[in-house]
């Protein structure tokens, strides 16, 4: 995996590349100090299961995996 992070007043951004499963994820959010890095990886996760890696903060995950859950239905709150 290659990765990559940065952001500047307010803005983030993260893109983690997986070369050996042609996967790249690049997020970008108007909030500084999201968790964009555990995000892209849980994303990565979704495409390919086998990238799984141990979870150290399941609270977190639950809220992102919910999160992308309303995304993907349409349902998120744009508020």
């Amino acid at each position: 995996m290659i990765e990559h992070e940065g952001g500047y007043q307010g803005f983030a951004s993260q893109i983690s590349r997986y070369p050996d499963d042609n996967i790249s994820v690049i997020l970008f959010a108007n909030l500084s100090g999201a968790p964009l890095g555990a995000m892209a990886h849980q994303v990565a996760e979704l495409v390919n299961p086998n990238l799984k890696a141990q979870d150290r903060e399941p609270a977190t995950t639950a809220g992102h995996q919910k999160l992308l859950q309303t995304i993907t239905e349409g349902t998120a709150d744009r508020g």
